[in-house]
């Protein structure tokens, strides 16, 4: 029925008389392959796998996502998607909270590659030799594996071996601050420095004054003044991120003292706070 009313509702800007009556009577569009874009579509996944990959290793480190980290390197030996994942390195910074976005095509710095045969597919088709063939896939150089996906295929005791008989996957260099999947590889720079960990606090207090806001019923565009209580370290970091703070809640003044509805506790701090209205 949605769709039925959306599309009556389109047709009214039809400038001739070939429409359907009804949704339910045209023929689904034809793709119009032309228009598509394989780079950006390539670069758009790697770009998901990026986040996914920083935000992982983030809960690994328990590590809020409001608490910014200097840089970010994404590892890759193709240059053009590189150069493709660059274009949206906007998104990178916003979504995994980093300054600074790298880019690194030497992968032998950062990783290793190791390979595992695909025990249910070549199971059946090697049976007793499966054993054999694991101890040579498991013996396979690094650079023997970036030949093997280079081609696709590759020769063992006489066997012929596809990508989807034996998964090959990266594995971060010992010792070292790299998270990769199978397709990319990414270093996160996980020191904490004090202003990095104050300027986390001050994305806090945006974030539960925003949700203060919320249950306040305050509009989008609302003005408001704050007034707030808090233990030494927050008041110093309130009045070091003052502006910023007052430009994402629409806070035209702080004021210490006053009454106070809502609190929360961060790293044996506490921040008590209220909210005002300030007519326009």
């Amino acid at each position: 029925f949605l769709s039925e009313y959306v599309y009556q509702q389109l047709i009214g800007f039809k400038t001739s008389d070939s429409s359907k009556t009804s949704v339910h009577l045209c023929s689904y569009p034809i793709a119009d392959k032309a228009l598509q874009d394989q780079s950006l579509e390539a670069a758009v996944s790697r770009l998901q796998q990026i986040v996914l990959l920083g935000r992982k290793q983030r809960e690994d480190h328990k590590i809020s996502l409001r608490t910014p980290l200097t840089r970010l390197t994404v590892i890759h030996k193709d240059k053009e998607l590189l150069e493709g994942v660059r274009q949206l390195e906007s998104y990178i910074k916003k979504e995994l909270n980093v300054k600074q976005v790298n880019y690194d095509q030497n992968e032998r710095n950062y990783i290793t590659w190791v390979a595992k045969p695909n025990f249910p597919v070549l199971g059946k088709r090697l049976g007793k030799r499966m054993r054999s063939i694991q101890q040579f896939i498991q013996q396979l150089s690094s650079a023997e594996l970036e030949e093997f996906l280079e081609k696709g295929t590759m020769v063992l005791d006489e066997e012929t071996f596809n990508l989807d008989e034996v998964h090959v996957f990266r594995q971060a260099k010992e010792g070292s601050s790299v998270v990769s999947d199978k397709l990319i590889s990414i270093e996160q720079d996980l020191e904490l420095t004090p202003e990095l960990k104050n300027e986390g606090v001050a994305r806090e207090i945006v974030h539960r004054i925003q949700r203060a806001r919320k249950e306040l019923d305050f509009r989008v565009t609302d003005r408001i003044s704050v007034t707030y209580q808090a233990t030494p370290k927050m008041s110093s970091i309130v009045d070091q991120f003052r502006e910023y703070i007052g430009s994402e809640v629409l806070a035209v003044d702080f004021t210490i003292g006053g009454e106070t509805s809502f609190r929360f506790e961060l790293n044996e701090e506490s921040f008590e706070f209220g909210l005002e209205q300030v007519s326009t």
